[in-house]
């Protein structure tokens, strides 16, 4: 058969499994076998299949004896530092188990009278801790209301979740989130969520738009599929597909380590000022990576219009 004719027969198929025809893809396959059409049965099928489960689900797939379900439960895996000039920057590898306990200690340790601002480093961190999520919502914006839901196919609410835990940042402390195009599961919730209830800045690149939690179903012929049956909708509303777009686009390529050597050459020979010294000892720490050190700029920015609930109750408007 021509390449043409294949995939003419392969969208037949794809069309008649989406469209739930009695006419099934088996019987499709007879009435061409019947008009000596020769195809390879067993690998359009399996095609066809893949073809409806990415319709439903981009990150869904059929899986095989030896394949298995993308791992759901992970270990959280965050790191923290306070960068100079007072940024507290939190590194979230991954949102598993316990990410929001480690977010929490970090953020109850650092001295607030001294932090200008954080930053919460998602890109490409994954994990499904819903737990994490609340926890670390609770901690920043310190709300307990409603914060997002999970809704099955039908758009029923199954769960609802609300922002857990006492606030351990001041209301409109400086905060950035960074993303890129591998946030996912519940990194990516998250950033929606600090941005939507909290007005939390967003920087970085769109995010994929994964927004659903999968399990594994067994198909009647002995396979198995791994497929979304529900899915994460913040109060702001659904980001499946679409992806979360930044406030703030960073999409420049990470700069080579000719800045952070120059630095370092500069506060090992020359007498700087004590602004100098800061901005060379950040291009010695994040030079490298040019959407972190634009971060740390904006957040540093933002914390120049920062004035805490104190200094309003004292008649300090303006920084």
């Amino acid at each position: 058969m021509s390449r043409l004719a294949s995939e003419l027969v392969l969208s037949v198929c794809v069309a008649a499994c989406a469209s739930g025809a009695h006419a099934s893809v088996t019987n499709l396959f007879r009435v061409l076998e019947t008009r000596g059409i020769g195809f390879d049965a067993a690998g359009m099928s399996a095609r066809a299949e893949a073809a409806v489960v990415a319709a439903v689900d981009p990150w869904g797939r059929i899986l095989t004896d030896e394949d298995g379900p993308d791992e759901a439960v992970v270990v959280g895996d965050v790191s923290g530092e306070v960068l100079p000039g007072g940024i507290g920057y939190l590194s979230a590898k991954s949102m598993g188990k316990g990410a929001g306990v480690r977010v929490g200690e970090y953020l109850g340790t650092w001295s607030t009278n001294g932090l200008r601002g954080v930053v919460l480093d998602v890109r490409g961190a994954r994990g499904l801790d819903l737990e994490s999520v609340d926890g670390i919502a609770g901690l920043i914006l310190g709300k307990t209301n409603e914060v997002y839901t999970v809704q099955d196919a039908r758009a029923h609410v199954v769960e609802r979740h609300c922002g857990t835990g006492s606030a351990s940042l001041p209301a409109g402390f400086p905060v950035m989130v960074l993303v890129d195009g591998e946030t996912r599961g519940a990194a990516e919730l998250l950033a929606e969520v600090l941005r939507s209830e909290g007005g939390v800045l967003i920087g970085g690149k769109r995010t994929p738009g994964d927004s659903g939690l999968r399990e594994v179903l067994a198909l009647g012929n002995g396979q198995r599929v791994y497929i979304a049956t529900r899915w994460l909708v913040p109060s702001s509303g659904s980001y499946a597909r679409r992806g979360i777009a930044p406030d703030v686009v960073l999409a420049g390529e990470d700069r080579d380590g000719d800045e952070r050597r120059d630095a370092a050459l500069l506060l090992e020979d020359y007498d700087l000022s004590a602004g100098e010294k800061r901005a060379a000892d950040m291009a010695t720490r994040v030079g490298g990576d040019a959407a972190l050190r634009r971060a740390t700029d904006i957040v540093l920015g933002m914390s120049a219009l920062y004035v805490s609930k104190e200094e309003r109750a004292k008649g300090r408007l303006l920084p």
